[in-house]
């Protein structure tokens, strides 16, 4: 999916001046104004209806405010959640959810796109919901909650950013740095390199791979080679996007949250996920996982939502033919599963290994980590046949 656009860079090109021309005061709501008008430009009828449900999000949040009781905050919540949610639902997943029942086909067949950065404001919109429940997050202006869910520079792709840190940036920015600014552009730049240098060289290496017509033509040892490819590949397009997102941020005097730290060095899988997507691991982690209990019910409901958790990721990056993604999911829970009952041993067994782990170890683990990724790509890349006939073919299991 190709994130850099002549007109998005035409939007920040014209709106940045100005914003910073604006006195202060101004400059929040001159952006939220401006990024809404680009998002309905965009996309007219998916951005109106996107607004429309954000705006309800709004409603619940100040219903939650003046519900009387804990029980009627939870109930308000609960309905807050799934009108925030139904939008990217419906827009993402009705292909594979609506597609097969017979009355309802219709309306997986309407010509309908799914509005820019759908899953990342919605995410956003989720999280003002909780918190306002929680206590930490007062009534907002309609101005404070636009400008947070539809921030121009992340509403694309995000990253994810929490709305507490996100409003002391905002305030932090009432004063032009030079020295932020001038990050900016740099982060810019290496995310220009990585998306367009070598994402691309990377995708051009394993451009036979990526078409199942081809890649079932490849020998084992290509294809083992194409998987190191691919990962290469999705790490420079993703965390290049990001670092343009957090540059261009700077630009308009925020710092908003790092969304990768080299997760090509993580030793095990567990510090993987701290280290890829950020943004997006924390926010299920907080709002799924430990919503669920997280670990405080018990080591086997600790699993069981540890499945769930990773399951949501992999439908949160697939929409159609989600069967595939479902077993992608559990690879990706189980990978977590096993490596937690594997730690356990070893603090029985190896406390001291535990402790100070050596390089030899790192480097297994990391060697380890990404292959577990690699193995998960066919299936995450291809339906459910093609995907096994990848694996045969691996493995050598099948012929030419």
């Amino acid at each position: 999916m190709e994130l850099i656009s002549w007109s998005t860079a035409i939007a920040f090109l014209v709106a940045l001046p100005i914003y910073w021309w604006l006195p202060a005061e101004k400059r929040g709501p001159f952006l939220c104004v401006y990024g809404l008008v680009y998002f309905l430009a965009s996309q007219p009828q998916a951005g109106l209806i996107a607004l429309l449900f954000l705006w309800v999000s709004l409603y619940f949040q100040r219903l939650i405010l003046t519900a009387q009781t804990d029980r009627g905050k939870k109930w308000v919540l609960f309905f807050g959640v799934v009108i925030a949610l139904a939008p990217m639902i419906f827009y993402k997943y009705r292909f594979s959810l609506l597609g097969h029942i017979p009355f309802l086909a219709w309306m997986a067949a309407l010509p309908l796109a799914a509005p820019v950065g759908i899953s990342y404001f919605t995410f956003r919109a989720v999280h003002v919901l909780v918190e306002t429940r929680r206590g930490a997050i007062e009534r907002l202006s309609g101005i404070d909650f636009f400008y947070y869910i539809t921030f121009l520079p992340t509403v694309v792709a995000g990253p994810i950013e929490r709305f507490g840190p996100f409003r002391e940036q905002r305030a932090a920015a009432a004063t032009f740095s030079p020295d932020l600014f001038g990050e900016g552009l740099q982060r810019i730049l290496i995310g220009l390199v990585k998306k367009l240098v070598l994402a691309d060289m990377f995708y051009g290496f394993i451009s036979d791979f990526m078409n199942p017509v081809t890649t079932l033509t490849l020998r084992p040892w290509q294809i083992w080679l194409c998987l190191h490819g691919y990962y290469a590949y999705l790490y420079m397009d993703f965390s290049g996007y990001s670092d343009i997102a957090i540059g261009v941020s700077r630009l308009f005097g925020s710092r908003i949250m790092e969304n990768f730290n080299w997760p090509i060095l993580a030793t095990n899988i567990r510090e993987f996920w701290r280290r890829w997507h950020i943004s997006l691991t924390s926010w299920l982690t907080d709002y799924v996982y430990f919503a669920l209990g997280g670990n405080k019910k018990g080591k086997i409901r600790a699993e069981i939502n540890t499945m769930i958790t990773m399951l949501i990721i992999a439908f949160w990056h697939g929409s159609n033919q989600i069967g595939h993604y479902f077993i992608w999911g559990i690879w990706l829970g189980l990978g977590l599963v096993v490596f937690r009952q594997w730690t356990r041993a070893k603090e029985r067994l190896f406390p001291n290994l535990v402790a100070n782990p050596t390089l030899v170890g790192k480097v297994v683990g990391a060697f380890m980590t990404i292959q577990f990724m690699n193995l998960s790509w066919p299936i995450f890349l291809f339906d459910t046949r093609i995907a096994i006939l990848t694996y045969l073919k691996m493995f050598g299991l099948v012929g030419r």
